[in-house]
């Protein structure tokens, strides 16, 4: 097995993945997904999709990988069908580094690995303070990065936040 192969058939951190979309054509991830899920290129939308749930089924611990793959296909093919399954999958809770990138976008940070969850919580409250009417949207966002992140900080502030939306202040 070469060491490309290596590369693109093992299931590695979202760094890992991110340094490999840089190194290698976009061509041969794509077919990574495809291989991870048990399909080929020339396949239905529906045996993509068929293919992504059994995978999900066998092996649940690794859905979003799985998902991320989805999305992979469904962005490089352009499918509305394959693309409406992932965002019907995101909206059950099943994140991605896509939506952890959507979100640090939305809060305008371009280099969040740079910044710490204190960094984090200061960009959200000036974002609040100038753009109150994205507020949900910021806190929203802001639920995404700790959902990766796991930070109790960010986690504390995103919740009372959210219970503040709903009349219930802290």
């Amino acid at each position: 097995m070469t060491c490309v192969h290596r590369l693109i058939s093992t299931k590695q951190s979202p760094s890992i993945i991110h340094l490999i979309r840089k190194t290698f054509p976009q061509s041969i991830l794509i077919f990574r997904s495809y291989t991870i899920l048990g399909t080929i290129p020339d396949t239905t939308e529906a045996i993509i999709i068929r293919a992504y749930t059994k995978q999900v089924e066998d092996d649940p611990v690794n859905i979003a990988f799985y998902l991320e793959c989805l999305q992979d296909i469904g962005y490089s093919t352009q499918s509305r069908t394959i693309n409406q399954f992932a965002e019907k999958e995101v909206d059950k809770g099943i994140y991605t580094r896509f939506e952890l990138q959507r979100a640090y976008k939305v809060l305008e940070l371009d280099n969040p690995e740079e910044i710490d969850d204190d960094g984090v919580l200061a960009v959200f409250h000036s974002r609040c303070v100038d753009v109150p009417e994205r507020e949900d949207e910021f806190v929203h966002a802001l639920q995404m990065i700790q959902h990766f992140r796991k930070s109790d900080v960010i986690g504390a502030t995103a919740d009372a936040q959210s219970l503040e939306k709903q009349g219930i202040f802290v």
